[in-house]
């Protein structure tokens, strides 16, 4: 069971590296990135996430603030892993 979490959690690490550099050549390049992820907009509960997202979406289309993300990160539990501050 440990091999199996351990390759999980170097999975993991890797693709959050990917992540954070493909963010920063985006950035770089003078793009502005909003990363909505998928729990932002869909439920088992008979919530409204959609209509939540969208509302915090719309007013930073037109912003200039350089990057979103939704729902907003958490704290990672390794602080070696990259998270733009």
């Amino acid at each position: 069971m440990f091999v199996i979490v351990s390759i999980a959690a170097e999975k993991i690490h890797r693709n959050r590296i990917r992540d954070h550099d493909t963010l920063e050549k985006l950035l770089d390049a003078g793009w502005r990135v909003a990363i909505v992820w998928e729990c932002a907009v869909k439920s088992s509960k008979k919530e409204n996430l959609l209509a939540t997202t969208v509302a915090q979406l719309v007013p930073w289309l037109t912003s200039n603030t350089p990057e979103l993300e939704l729902p907003p990160p958490i704290e990672l539990p390794n602080p070696q892993w990259p998270r733009r501050s």
